[in-house]
């Protein structure tokens, strides 16, 4: 399953002063406005308005059981285009994962990329070779259970062997921010 979003923490702040402002303005507008006569930016405003002030006591919490990731496998037999590219973590096999894969276009790694976002069910991932076949490299930017960190960076890159068969290699693995 693809997640649209990746995952980043954040927690809505909102002063004491902002949300009296709101709930100041959103009282003003209920009272000039008819029932019968909200126009459409009315409308918006409104919504606005209400989204922040629901946001505005939510809290982001951290997981406090989150298993890291130490190591990502992949398969020692060739890669086959029909099945793809099968990781896995070094997690227990039942626990869903959240993926961040980059596939890079050389191998030196200097380059932007188009991540590519997914949640698994299980330890393991399967890049179809749509998303990595014109890509020597592919990093794991992220790796780990939902609403978990993330410390390591993995790559891994396409080699063919004397036997002709091409398998991934693991080239880097490295703590992120170091």
């Amino acid at each position: 399953m693809i997640s649209k979003v990746a995952k980043f923490e954040f927690e809505c702040k909102f002063t004491e002063r902002v949300k009296g402002f709101f709930l100041t303005f959103a009282t003003l507008v209920l009272k000039r406005v008819s029932c019968l006569k909200i126009t459409s930016i009315m409308k918006k405003i409104l919504a606005l308005v209400l989204i922040s002030l629901s946001c505005s006591d939510k809290k982001v919490e951290k997981r406090n059981n989150c298993v890291q990731v130490e190591q990502v496998m992949a398969p020692t037999a060739c890669y086959d285009k029909a099945q793809g590219l099968t990781l896995t973590a070094d997690t227990p096999s039942s626990q869903g994962l959240e993926w961040v894969i980059a596939p890079l276009a050389d191998t030196t790694g200097a380059q932007t990329y188009v991540p590519y976002y997914v949640s698994t069910a299980s330890n393991t991932i399967t890049l179809p070779d749509s998303v990595i076949k014109n890509f020597p490299k592919i990093g794991i930017a992220h790796v780990g259970s939902y609403g978990c960190g993330s410390d390591l960076y993995f790559s891994f890159v396409k080699r063919t062997g004397p036997d002709s068969c091409v398998r991934w290699y693991l080239q880097e693995k490295f703590v992120k921010g170091k």
